[in-house]
């Protein structure tokens, strides 16, 4: 600091572009009138913000389920659940409202359906039962959708409940997400076409041409030929004479005394089955098509 300067003087600043939030269901989910500070904090998380749900949980009334999903459906922070201990009944249905999440080892879930009584009438009984019935699929089909198979649902509703440990849970998390980035791409394919796809490509290279004033034609000529070439060698399959110690029985390939499961084989495991079966494919192939080409190899007249 000089010396023609205040010595208080204030010269830089800092703020914090987002904040973290940790909110507890660790007790039993009441109404949604007892999580009044819960929500409250939940709703100031903002754009950027990430709110961590620690769950450990009995369960507890569908009302506070359905506040919760309504406050993370209209917030634009990123909601991570984090599973302690026990996310039973309405626990489970809160965490998986979540985009991502953490799962403790011992972790535990239950799901069912609701549980609910009414005193009345004998008809408002009735009307009352239908109606918990069409709100209690509309939570699980919502909640547990890809999470559940729908036969699993099916038999929730039926007054079943699901008992999941650690690593089920887990194992049903990779797969609702594998299925989730499925129906997004396929989603995306309905408005995003090869034809609307080929135009911004070319009207990226026409742009970029003008810039570094290149002949745009050439361009997209020699870009072709590379695609061609590319797309020749990730066809080609060249299958090597088998040796007699090569087997495969449907789910494993065996060469000699050592066997590979290729449904679960690593990617790692893949590459090297296919150099030892003669399969020739791009650096880059995707483990799930390197996977298939591995099938088809055996599988093919």
């Amino acid at each position: 600091m000089s010396d023609t300067q205040p010595k208080l003087a204030i010269r830089t600043t800092s703020k914090a572009l987002t904040t973290e939030y940790d909110v507890m269901f660790d007790r039993d989910i009441d109404n949604s009138s007892e999580f009044h500070e819960e929500f409250y904090t939940m709703r100031q998380a903002g754009e950027g913000d990430i709110v961590n749900i620690h769950m450990d949980s009995m369960g507890g009334a569908c009302s506070t389920i359905s506040t919760f999903e309504h406050i993370k459906s209209k917030s634009s922070a990123h909601f991570h659940g984090i599973l302690q201990g026990k996310a039973f009944s309405a626990g489970s249905a809160i965490f998986l409202l979540c985009d991502t999440y953490e799962v403790g080892s011992l972790a535990e879930m239950m799901i069912h359906t609701s549980q609910q009584g009414m005193r009345g009438h004998s008809q408002e009984v009735e009307e009352w039962g239908k109606q918990s019935a069409r709100g209690a699929r509309i939570m699980m089909e919502l909640v547990y959708k890809d999470f559940l198979t729908q036969e699993e649902i099916d038999r929730c509703l039926d007054g079943k409940a699901m008992w999941l440990d650690s690593n089920q849970i887990k194992e049903r998390l990779a797969n609702r997400e594998t299925i989730r980035n499925l129906q997004a791409v396929a989603e995306a394919k309905e408005t995003y076409t090869p034809e609307v796809y080929a135009s911004a490509c070319v009207q990226d290279i026409l742009e970029d041409c003008i810039g570094f004033e290149y002949d745009p034609i050439g361009i997209i000529e020699s870009m072709l030929e590379e695609v061609k070439a590319s797309v020749e060698e990730e066809l080609s399959i060249t299958k090597a004479p088998q040796e007699p110690n090569v087997h495969f029985d449907g789910s494993v390939v065996f060469f000699g005394e050592t066997g590979f499961n290729v449904q679960e084989a690593t990617r790692d495991d893949l590459v090297w089955i296919a150099g030892q079966l003669g399969i020739v494919h791009a650096w880059n192939i995707s483990e799930e098509k390197l996977r298939k080409r591995i099938l088809d190899f055996f599988t093919e007249e």
